[in-house]
C-alpha cells in the first residue's frame, strides 16, 4: 500500500498498530513526568510580585519530555480515531473525508500543543 494509505488508514496496518500497541506502555508515565518537571510548579513566592528561584533547572531534557508525551498522545488519539471511522463510516466518501479532517485535525492540535509546550517552557527558564 501507499505512503497516502498508511497514514490515513493507521489502524489497518500491522507496523503501526504493533508501535500503537508498544508506545501505549509509555502514555501516562510520560504525561506526568511531563507534568512533575514542569518549573512553574517550583516557584517559591518570595514576596507578592517576584517569584524566588526555581528547585528545578529547565534544561533541553525538559523540552525533549514534552515533544516525547504530546506526540503519544497525538498518536494515541489520531489512531484511535481511525478505528472509529473504520468501524463505523461505512460509506467510502464520508470515509475519506472523516479520514482527512481526522488527520488534519490531529496535526493541527499536536502542533498547536508543542508550541504552546515550547512558549511555557521558554517563559520558565
Amino acid at each position: 500500500m501507499n505512503l497516502v494509505s498508511k497514514i490515513l488508514q493507521p489502524d489497518k496496518h500491522t507496523f503501526l498498530f504493533k508501535k500503537y500497541h508498544a508506545s501505549s506502555k509509555l502514555l501516562i508515565p510520560l504525561c506526568i513526568a511531563s507534568i512533575l518537571t514542569t518549573p512553574s510548579l517550583y516557584k517559591e513566592p518570595t514576596n507578592t510580585s517576584h517569584w524566588g528561584a526555581k528547585l528545578l533547572p529547565p534544561n533541553e531534557a525538559l523540552y525533549i519530555l514534552d515533544f516525547l508525551a504530546i506526540t503519544n498522545i497525538g498518536f494515541h488519539s489520531y489512531f484511535s480515531m481511525s478505528a472509529v471511522i473504520t468501524d463505523y463510516i461505512k460509506k467510502n466518501s464520508f470515509n475519506t473525508i472523516s479520514r482527512v479532517a481526522n488527520f488534519k485535525l490531529h496535526s493541527i492540535a499536536s502542533l498547536g500543543m508543542l508550541l504552546w509546550s515550547y512558549d511555557r517552557r521558554k517563559k520558565d527558564i
